[in-house]
């Protein structure tokens, strides 16, 4: 066992002491490739306690679930205070961009891309508002939060929207031969316009892709003087989940309007199926085949679903 993985058990053992102490239900603390986590249910509510680490041995404490007493126990257990480091960088970088995506993964609404600039100066202010997860936010909660983050960041933000008509435009666009490499393009896209503000950084995180030189290759004449730092996990270094609250925001924002424009509520994600063909139905029936690209990712494969039920029956 690693040092780091050692001091992350120390931290949920002193959780786990805790909730005993109050008779909480306690799970056994799981192990990840980069993190363990620890599950807590009092007698209303649920959270998880998780330790990130790295192999540079940099430990990030986050709480995972609703808002409720038990979570903000478990932050105080944690002591988290919103420290502002990254575990991915290495020493003495004090000002780096974070990079996040939002709408990957959903059938409907956009793809929506942010980058977010750390530097000392809104590391204090910038701390407390990144101890959750964007996952495990609700709407109101993602909208106040990314409000606050824009006032404390400045300039020192970028988000790029791709409503689904120019999504699906740039997926027919030679340039780009599958969505990787449009995300790939997206991601390029919000780095560089944060360098013409700030070209002296070096430094960018973002997570993982499949191929790492997809967007190194991406990256234009700027951008060739950075170095992206791709990670799983990425989001647990506070400039990508800056990034990540910024694209959550604008995801649901957009998703908003294309709603009232419908007249009609869009699922999320792209599991439900029944309720996506639901939703098709009533764009196609109302505008016609055609304008379910206004609203779709139309390379899922759910679009030729929809498709084959509605027109080959």
């Amino acid at each position: 066992m690693t040092a780091a993985k050692k001091q992350a058990r120390t931290i949920l053992e002193r959780i786990k002491s805790e909730a005993e102490k109050r008779r909480y239900t306690i799970g056994v603390i799981q192990e990840k490739q980069w993190s363990l986590e620890l599950a807590v249910q009092d007698t209303e509510y649920k959270a998880k306690a998780v330790v990130f680490f790295n192999a540079k041995g940099r430990l990030t404490p986050k709480v995972q679930g609703k808002d409720s007493p038990l979570y903000r126990e478990l932050e105080d257990w944690l002591d988290i205070r919103g420290e502002v480091e990254s575990g991915f960088l290495p020493e003495g970088v004090d000002a780096w961009i974070g990079v996040d995506e939002s709408g990957k993964g959903d059938y409907f609404g956009p793809l929506v891309t942010a980058a977010a600039l750390i530097t000392p100066e809104v590391r204090e202010d910038i701390g407390s508002l990144l101890v959750r997860d964007s996952k495990e936010m609700g709407a109101s909660a993602i909208t106040t939060t990314a409000e606050r983050l824009r006032e404390i960041l400045g300039d020192g933000y970028a988000v790029v929207t791709a409503m689904p008509e120019e999504y699906n435009r740039m997926l027919e666009d030679e340039d780009y031969a599958n969505s990787q490499h449009m995300l790939a393009a997206q991601h390029a896209r919000v780095i560089e316009m944060l360098l013409e503000r700030y070209p002296e950084i070096k430094y960018a995180v973002c997570d993982k892709f499949g191929k790492e030189e997809v967007i190194e290759d991406a990256l234009e004449d700027r951008g060739k003087s950075i170095t992206v730092i791709q990670r799983t996990k990425a989001e647990s270094d506070p400039a990508v989940a800056a990034a990540s609250i910024l694209a959550r925001d604008g995801f649901v924002q957009a998703m908003q309007g294309l709603e009232r424009k419908l007249g009609y509520d869009l699922p999320l994600g792209a599991s439900n199926e029944r309720a996506i063909f639901n939703a098709a139905e009533v764009i196609i029936e109302r505008d016609g085949r055609k304008a379910l690209g206004q609203y779709a990712k139309l390379h899922f494969r759910t679009t030729q679903k929809i498709y084959k039920a509605l027109f080959m029956t």
